[in-house]
């Protein structure tokens, strides 16, 4: 893999500091640390505002920095594979990941794939912290903030891809013009939120008609299992804010491609309400 030009992170904690007093940083930075971020390769992915990562080892914590400068002019872009380098104490073995999407923005809403983290001077050791999921700094608290802890047993790094077929109901003013999220609920975990769209001719389509069936892909960290329960809801933005559901049939794309998951839900023109999958 090459090794790009990486930049320092720059410091910003968050701290109440009275006026007047002089904070001085003796704290020696001994440790080089390696972040690298993948964005998303779904429609609109990318995001332009702010993030945050605050790494939390055996020995200590960094605080929370922002990711800033990387070799790319414009980090987080859909597709796109940043790295970041970060100079801190020695963390010992890195347990979990906070990363939080700041906004406002245009593109607030940001697709994290994966982060992966090492120690500068010993590449063969590397933690991953797949994601597989949406952080939009619009819509609630627990949407801009994630926790992900280092699985040590998972050394795959497979995403699992799940068809989600979502058909709107045929009554007056069933469509709607908001966003939609999905979380799928499986034995085994969970697939976080997901933002439902599809790219037609490098544009999004226009979804959830009356009447109509919209198929997804959706990718997720791990297998999920047999699934027992689908979260799905709008955003509430938008003119058409309302949405007539009729039912969800969840398909993973693997080997027999059979139907897992099949959600029915009365027609209804009721206002869903968004969840974040906690």
């Amino acid at each position: 893999m090459p090794h790009p030009n990486l930049a320092v992170l720059f410091l910003t904690r968050r701290a109440n500091i009275t006026s007047g007093t002089n904070v001085v940083m003796n704290q020696r930075l001994s440790k080089q640390y390696v972040i690298e971020v993948r964005t998303g390769d779904e429609p609109i992915s990318g995001t332009d505002s702010h993030v945050f990562i605050e790494i939390v080892g055996t020995h200590g914590t960094t605080g929370e920095r922002a990711m800033k400068y990387s070799y790319n002019a414009n980090a987080f872009e859909s597709a796109q594979t940043n790295y970041f380098r970060l100079s801190c104490t020695e963390l010992g073995h890195i347990k979990k990941v906070n990363v939080r999407n700041e906004g406002p923005a245009a593109k607030s809403k940001w697709k994290l794939d994966e982060i992966r983290i090492w120690q500068a001077a010993n590449e063969k050791l590397k933690y991953d912290f797949p994601f597989c999921g949406w952080m939009d700094a619009r819509i609630s608290v627990d949407m801009m903030r994630q926790e992900l802890w280092h699985d040590p047993v998972d050394k795959a790094r497979e995403r699992y891809k799940y068809e989600i077929k979502v058909t709107t109901a045929d009554m007056p003013n069933a469509g709607t013009d908001a966003s939609i999220f999905v979380t799928l609920y499986g034995e085994l975990d969970d697939s976080k939120c997901q933002r439902l769209e599809a790219d037609q001719g490098g544009r999004t389509s226009r979804l959830f008609w009356k009447r109509s069936s919209d198929t997804f892909s959706v990718y997720v960290a791990s297998n999920l299992g047999c699934l027992t329960k689908t979260v799905i809801g709008t955003t509430s933005l938008g003119s058409r804010a309302s949405w007539g559901l009729e039912n969800v049939k969840v398909t993973r794309s693997r080997k027999t491609g059979n139907s897992i998951g099949d959600f029915t839900k009365e027609p209804s023109t009721t206002k869903l309400c968004n969840r974040s999958g906690k």
